[in-house]
């Protein structure tokens, strides 16, 4: 025979938050013991389940945020290609300790509502533009929250089924380094991609690979840092957006950087020393 509870009883789950007893069942499980509907307090979620597993809290609300305290799986399991895709947006945007999140919800990028439930992802996930591309070959195609929102400034772009498409990944890269570029431009900055101008008249190069800016250098000369620019593009790109420069080596254009030579005059004082 199972424990007995009684409706109005709110018991302590143990990963779920707290939840009620609503209902006192006839029915009894495979093994005699008693069935009670309960209803947890925070989603609302209603469920029938033993009273044994009430009383030892051994009940796991499938809608409970417990996804970086704001997302849930809801009733879809985790073993699909999807659930990677979708468990990195919600990273991105609400871990702080995310690689990527002062790219995204650091910068105000979100998650609608709906899509903070894996189950409404899943079902809305074969109408995004591109799936039928991704079935074939999921590992080049990336879930892109910006193609449709180029018109938006970023920091009040969302994730959700009416404002995203799934990508080439080579072509989602193209379009961060487009959208820089017109950012950085508008700031007055260099007119080369990858390259910009700071507070001091230096000029930074970067480049983003997979969502992760990599700073290549501060240079003392605007040729030098878009041949960097460049240079990290062939290596780190496919069908790479190149700046129509004069040509330098690595060996040229790392005399213009000011921190590698900084770096060479430490080396340098160390061997003489």
């Amino acid at each position: 025979m199972g424990r007995t509870v009684h409706v109005g009883d709110v018991y302590h789950s143990n990963s779920c938050g707290d939840f009620e007893v609503i209902e006192e069942l006839e029915e009894r499980s495979s093994n005699c013991d008693i069935m009670s509907k309960i209803r947890f307090l925070e989603t609302g979620t209603e469920m029938i389940c033993t009273n044994t597993r009430i009383v030892h809290g051994s009940i796991r609300d499938p809608y409970y945020p417990n996804v970086c305290g704001v997302a849930c799986l809801g009733k879809a399991s985790y073993k699909c290609k999807e659930y990677k895709i979708w468990y990195d947006m919600i990273h991105r945007c609400y871990n702080k300790n995310n690689t990527f999140y002062n790219l995204y919800g650091g910068m105000g990028v979100s998650v609608a509502d709906e899509w903070l439930c894996f189950e409404n992802f899943l079902k809305d996930f074969p109408s995004l533009p591109g799936y039928d591309k991704w079935v074939l070959n999921p590992s080049l195609y990336s879930l892109d929250k910006d193609y449709l929102q180029q018109d938006i400034p970023k920091q009040f772009r969302v994730y959700s089924k009416d404002t995203c498409v799934l990508m080439l990944r080579t072509e989602n890269s193209r379009l961060m380094v487009l959208e820089d570029h017109a950012r950085n431009s508008a700031n007055m900055s260099s007119p080369y991609v990858g390259v910009w101008v700071n507070n001091i008249g230096r000029y930074i190069a970067e480049i983003t690979v997979n969502g992760k800016k990599i700073n290549l250098g501060h240079f003392t000369n605007e040729i030098a840092a878009a041949n960097a620019y460049n240079f990290a593009a062939r290596k780190h790109c496919t069908n790479p957006i190149q700046n129509d420069v004069p040509y330098m080596s690595p060996t040229e254009y790392i005399k213009y950087n000011s921190g590698a030579k900084l770096v060479a005059k430490v080396v340098v004082a160390k061997v003489i020393k």
